[in-house]
Parts: structure tokens; C-alpha cells; sequence
């Protein structure tokens, strides 16, 4: 989201202004910084250069210059985030001014106030910026960049604009549908009925009507239309998940419409044409099955040239981010909700087993944006299986998560070192450093780590260091 955008910073004071620009710049943010003055010049030429803004921060300008500020800005660029540093009262102000305001950041800063103040900035430009308009991407919305997915677009591409039968394998919640519905999307089709029909879930003493239909004046009291889903679905996709639910009976006549286009509704003995594309699913084994004799193997026959394996979470473990953020995208769209998860908690999800494929990972996303909406989800907020760590790796994670962005200038020796001596001693002497910082408040300090009063207070006993009051 935004990756190389760009912070306005406004700023009058210059040694606050600097402050600002390296505190930015320490959590990995391109800065363009100004005093009140300087600043519309420089959003002017941000816009004329084609640079994206993720937001802009106001800190101390003028009393008298905060409103024409704002208006400015918003005749530059209305959908622009505007954060406000906490000092500055606007209990007084007019309401379209505090509208205006996407969040006020409370002083002093921390590293975990301006993620979140960003994070706030990513959510709103996602969602109210206007789109840049370009032809989409063949199945863009198959995400990854991994071999194995990257190989499931590379026969689909081949396959859409056939009229070629399917058969897509894959383990309960990989995305099959989300598969079909994309060879659907792009094929020839794409204006005419996707139609969807869960085999597993019909009973089987009325499937044959509710695939082929059935004569009218027929008693099917549990039916609404006489029309079954190869009308349905004439001209475009008819979707079967779970077809091997189906009785072999019922396969095999569907083997017949697809080797035929033709069909006799239940009670009839009319034949009726269809012109619809079939596209197959399950997870189960097919190939096994039918040579166990419990899978029609002339349906078989016919969707086996054209078998797409759609792989598990697990062997693609390495598109997770990038899964992370189009679910987290989406529900920022359906739901104006989001979170965001730091990178120990990213790591630990890539670390996951994942039984239950894409669709267990879309519900732990759901799931975490109702319990910590507009939050920044860490190891300690992931339920417990999916951490993959123990307490102490954790506070490391945490730890290592904290510091990423000086990471660059940190090295291995060639002898190596105790990498758990090193984050201890590191960890301390950032307390160490809080501490003095704040003259030794506790409470002070334990807000500039991002933690709490009596978390710290416990680190400091863990590591002996005894408060040195000013």
C-alpha cells in the first residue's frame, strides 16, 4: 500500500522540523519537509513530479495559519491524509476543520504512535483515493509470486479462452472457485452466467432436477423453477464443486451434456441443446476414486487432459505478505475496517501450517479486525497457535520488529555472536536509554518503548536497573 510514498512534514521550528524528518525516516519513510510557508510549494511540486503522498503531519505553525493551511491543502488535494501532532488544541474548532483531520498523534512520539498514525493514513488513501486507470492484469487477483502460483496463472492463461471442461484439485479452502471464477472473468464467456452449484451440500434424490430441470407440471414441491442450471448457465460457466459427491449415475450424464451439449429434463423426453462451459472441482483424490470404481471414469476420460492442481497455502508459504495485504484490502473496502500486522507476526504466520489453505487465513484476518480494528497486530495479539514461538521468542520478534528499520547498519561478524546475549544487552540498553531520556519517569518512559507501566517496570528488575531519578 503506498510503498514509496512520500511524508509532508510542516514544521516552523527547524531543530523540531529535523526531529520529525529523522524520526520518519527511522521507520522507513521517504520525508519532504518545510516550514508552514515552503509547505504548498512543495505539495504543489510532489503533484507536478507525480509523487505519491501518503499524508501529510502539521506540527507547530502559526496559530492563525493552521485553518488556511488545511483549506490549502484540501484545494490541492482533497483525498490527502492530514495528521496533526497532539499539542496543538482543536477542541474550538469549526467541525469541517476536525473533519478534516484524519488523527491526531499523542505526544511524546513513539515508534508505535507514528506506525499506527500511518498505518490510519495507508487505510484512508486505500480507500478514498481515486484509482490510477490501466487495463487490469490477467488473474490479478490470484496473488503470489511463488513458483507454484505462478504456474496455475501461467495454464490458465492458456485455457481461458477455450472451451475446454476443467478439473481443479485442491485441498478445502486453496480457492478453487476463486480460480474458476477467473477463468470465467477472462474467457469468452464473461458476460453471460458464472452459476455455482455445490454438489455436497444437495440432497441427492432431487440433484438430477436441479441440474437438468424437469417437466413442467412435474411434482418437485422443494423446487421453484423448472429450469435446472444447464439452462441457467447457457452461454457461460456452470461451476461443480465437490462432484464427487454426485452418484455415479448423475456423472455420467453429465458426461453425456458435456460430450454432447445436449440434455432430457427429469419426467421429460424432450432433448434440449445448452452451449455451457463445465469447469469441475474437489478436494479429494479423483484419480483414486475412480480407480476404486467410485468416480465415473468417462467423465474422467473427458476433463483429464485439462487437470489443474491448485496448491495448498503451505507450499507457497512465501506469498503470505502479499495474500496479507489483498484480504486486508478487501475488507478495507467491504467493511471500512483494517488492520495491519508487524513483521514478528508475519513471520510467525509464515511459519504456519496452514490446514485449513487461504480460506483459514481470510478468517483470522476477519477475526483480528473485529477484536483490534484500525490495529496494529503483534505475536502477543495472535491467537496462540498460530504463534509458533515461546514468550521469550516472542519479546524478541517484538524486539527485532521494533528495530527493523536500523537493521542496515547492523552486521555479522565472521565469528558470529550469541544472538540471544545481543538482543538482551540491546533491549537493556534501550531501556537504559528511555530512562535517561525521560529523566527516569518511569511512566514517561515505558510510553516512549510503546509498552506498559508495569511491563517495563518487570524488565527493569529482570535486568537490575535501578531507576536514577533527576
Amino acid at each position: 500500500m503506498l510503498g514509496d510514498s512520500f511524508v509532508l512534514i510542516i514544521e516552523d521550528d527547524e531543530q523540531e522540523r529535523a526531529y520529525l524528518q529523522r524520526l520518519f525516516q527511522f521507520i522507513g519513510k521517504q520525508v519532504i519537509a518545510s516550514s508552514q510557508e515552503q509547505a504548498l510549494d512543495n505539495l504543489e511540486q510532489a503533484i507536478a513530479r507525480q509523487q505519491k503522498l501518503l499524508c501529510a503531519v502539521i506540527g507547530k505553525i502559526e496559530k492563525n495559519q493552521y485553518f488556511p493551511l488545511i483549506y490549502a491543502i484540501d484545494h490541492c488535494n482533497s483525498h490527502l491524509p492530514i495528521l496533526l501532532i497532539d499539542s496543538v488544541a482543536t477542541v474550538h474548532w469549526p467541525l469541517p476543520m476536525r473533519q478534516r483531520i484524519l488523527q491526531q498523534i499523542p505526544t511524546p512520539l513513539t515508534y508505535h504512535s507514528l506506525i499506527d498514525a500511518l498505518h490510519r493514513a495507508y487505510v484512508y488513501s486505500d480507500i478514498y483515493q481515486p484509482l490510477s486507470i490501466g487495463s487490469p492484469k490477467l488473474f490479478s487477483n490470484l496473488v503470489g509470486t511463488s513458483q507454484a502460483i505462478s504456474q496455475v496463472r501461467e495454464q490458465l492463461q492458456k485455457l481461458a479462452d477455450t472451451n475446454q471442461s476443467l478439473l481443479l484439485l485442491g485441498e478445502v479452502g486453496v480457492g478453487k472457485e476463486v480460480v474458476a471464477r477467473n477463468i470465467h472473468n477472462q474467457s469468452l464467456r464473461r458476460n453471460h452466467p458464472f452459476v455455482v452449484l455445490d454438489c455436497a451440500a444437495v440432497e441427492v434424490d432431487v440433484i438430477q432436477a436441479l441440474l437438468f430441470g424437469y417437466k413442467q407440471g412435474l411434482a418437485m414441491t422443494d423446487l421453484a423453477s423448472q429450469q435446472g442450471y444447464f439452462e441457467l448457465a447457457n452461454q457461460g460457466t456452470l461451476y461443480l464443486d465437490e462432484i464427487s459427491a454426485l452418484p455415479l449415475t448423475v456423472q455420467q450424464q453429465i458426461a453425456q451434456v458435456i460430450g454432447s451439449s445436449q440434455f432430457v429434463r427429469v419426467g421429460g423426453v424432450q432433448v434440449n441443446s445448452t452451449n455451457v462451459r463445465i469447469i469441475l472441482a474437489d478436494h479429494a483424490d479423483i484419480l483414486a476414486l475412480a480407480e476404486q470404481g467410485l468416480f465415473s471414469t468417462e467423465l474422467l476420460a473427458l476433463v483429464a487432459p485439462h487437470i489443474l492442481h491448485i496448491p495448498a497455502l503451505r507450499q507457497r508459504l512465501e506469498d503470505i505478505p502479499l495474500l496479507i495485504h489483498q484480504l486486508v484490502a478487501r475488507l478495507e473496502k467491504n467493511k471500512s475496517s483494517s488492520i495491519r500486522f508487524n513483521s514478528g507476526a508475519i513471520m510467525a504466520l509464515c511459519q504456519y501450517s496452514w490446514p485449513g489453505n487461504v480460506r483459514e487465513l481470510a478468517n483470522l484476518i476477519e477475526r483480528m479486525a473485529t477484536l483490534y480494528p484500525h490495529g496494529v497486530i503483534g505475536l502477543r495479539e495472535l491467537p496462540e497457535q498460530y504463534r509458533g514461538a515461546s514468550e521469550y521468542a516472542i519479546e524478541q520478534q517484538e524486539l527485532i520488529a521494533a528495530l527493523q528499520p536500523i537493521s542496515e547498519g547492523l552486521y555479522l561478524p565472521e565469528e558470529g555472536i550469541d544472538l540471544r546475549r545481543y538482543l538482551v544487552n540491546l533491549e537493556q540498553e534501550i531501556i537504559e536509554q528511555a530512562l535517561q531520556r525521560t529523566s527516569g519517569v518511569v511512566a514517561h518512559a515505558a510510553e516512549l518503548l510503546g509498552m506498559g507501566r508495569t511491563t517495563l517496570v518487570e524488565k527493569m528488575r529482570k535486568y537490575h536497573i535501578v531507576r536514577k531519578d533527576a
